[in-house]
């Protein structure tokens, strides 16, 4: 976060003020010399001229090497400027000195986080709730933290101890609507930032996750209308672009999309997920080439993200060039940390077509390791241990939005099947069916737009 010209302390996203600090009189006689520096800091501090706040504050402690409210301060100075090993060990001065502050406890703790060090960040936290079990902003701080950690459930109980102390608190019921999207429960996060909103109708980042929880809810209309909500605010806001191009390209508008992903790059050329979204708003629009160039970019950008090279996979795939969606469908399996679900179908797709090894087998092997779900439903089906009628009965189920998902998926790859069997005819008839049944967006509806393309070409 950028400084604001006051002097403010940076926590996890938050900014908050120290209380006023001085050098206590003692009897050196450096200490007024000491006391001037000091108080020179804090108006630089004040105006924003960190750096320079950090000389003045310097020059205090090299008069009075037990100023611990000026290590603290310059500790502050430092996270401003983004030195955070500099500001953690400030910090660390301060607590060796004065330790019962939890001030000095929350602000290291930033420090560590922004560093990488989130366990760090936790641990600090908990010691300045245990100086001062009241401090809303410590539950609020350890529930960020703990968000990186991935531990949800554990960080939506700290935002609701912080808004319990402050039910006013708009970043924690922000921050709680996130941890809760997180976990997919998209109906609460809802109720939280709409809280939020109401509470700072000008919070672009809880449009923003409304936004993409409605996406999570196929309530694209209204997730449009969030994301724009937040972009009016802040039209630079890169999240609220992207998620915006998704719910776009979920309604079929994939021009629009191809706008917004388009500006999100202009605004962080180096975005490597904004590319990457890009590229599949232009397989929207038949556009494989620019497709390709994009991900060349993403992977130049990010070259150890699976996605990439699986949505690399799927434009060779398109193209017919099946030797080199292979090569690509394999290594984002051998990135990936899960299971690399539809990568792994790709190649079982393509051996199969090529008529080489035993692709039953190789799936069936990761297969049979994966969770109950979807992927392995298509997985099962693809190795030969369900029917197609029960393959189709089974994607059938569920509510309306993920049968009809299911439904379209499921029509390609039963006509995959039937192409690779030599059922021309009833390949033609799936791939149609899936092409309209709605999902623009879904890569099985490019695949079999391809494939009917070149069936229509055999024939």
């Amino acid at each position: 976060m950028k400084p604001n010209g006051k002097r403010t302390a940076l926590a996890f996203g938050l900014m908050f003020a120290l209380g006023t600090a001085s050098i206590a009189d003692v009897t050196k006689p450096d200490v007024a010399p000491a006391r001037t520096c000091f108080s020179d800091g804090l108006a630089k501090a004040g105006k924003g001229d960190w750096q320079g706040a950090i000389l003045d504050f310097s020059n205090a402690i090299e008069r009075d090497p037990s100023a611990f409210s000026a290590y603290a301060e310059r500790g502050l100075a430092r996270l401003n400027v983004g030195e955070l090993k500099g500001a953690i060990e400030d910090y660390s001065k301060a607590i060796e000195g004065e330790p019962k502050k939890p001030m000095y406890y929350l602000n290291r703790g930033v420090a560590r986080r922004w560093a990488g060090d989130v366990i760090g960040a936790i641990s600090d936290c908990s010691k300045a709730i245990g100086l001062d079990p009241s401090c809303g902003l410590a539950y609020y701080n350890r529930g960020v933290a703990e968000m990186d950690n991935r531990d949800f459930e554990t960080s939506i109980s700290d935002f609701a101890k912080a808004i319990e102390i402050n039910p006013t608190y708009e970043k924690a019921y922000c921050n709680r609507g996130s941890a809760k999207s997180r976990k997919g429960d998209y109906r609460e996060a809802i109720a939280d930032f709409s809280k939020a909103i109401a509470l700072d109708p000008t919070d672009a980042v809880a449009y923003s996750g409304r936004g993409l929880a409605k996406v999570e809810l196929g309530e694209f209309e209204g997730s449009i209308a969030d994301l724009s909500e937040a972009i009016s605010i802040d039209r630079n806001y890169i999240p609220a672009l992207e998620a915006r191009g998704i719910a776009e390209r979920k309604l079929g508008e994939a021009a629009a999309a191809l706008a917004d992903f388009s500006r999100a790059i202009a605004l962080d050329p180096k975005d490597a997920a904004a590319y990457r979204l890009r590229s599949m708003a232009r397989v929207d629009m038949d556009d494989v080439e620019g497709a390709m160039a994009d991900l060349s970019k993403a992977v130049e950008l990010d070259p150890k993200r699976p996605a990439v090279y699986d949505k690399r996979g799927i434009c060779w795939n398109i193209r017919g060039e099946f030797h080199n969606a292979y090569a690509n469908f394999e290594t984002a399996v051998q990135l990936a940390k899960g299971d690399a679900t539809y990568p792994r179908f790709g190649l079982f797709l393509i051996d199969r077509r090529l008529k080489r090894g035993d692709p039953v087998a190789c799936l069936r092997t990761a297969v049979h390791g994966w969770k109950d779900g979807w992927p392995k439903t298509v997985g099962l089906f693809l190795v030969g241990e369900m029917t197609e009628a029960a393959f189709l009965d089974s994607a059938s189920k569920g509510d309306s939005k993920t049968a009809s998902e299911n439904q379209c998926a499921a029509r390609y790859y039963s006509g995959m099947l039937h192409l690779l069997d030599g059922d021309d005819a009833m390949a033609k008839s799936l791939f149609t069916e899936c092409v309209a049944a709605g999902h623009p967006d879904f890569v099985e509806v490019a695949f079999a737009r391809a494939e009917l393309n070149r069936l229509n070409a055999k024939h």
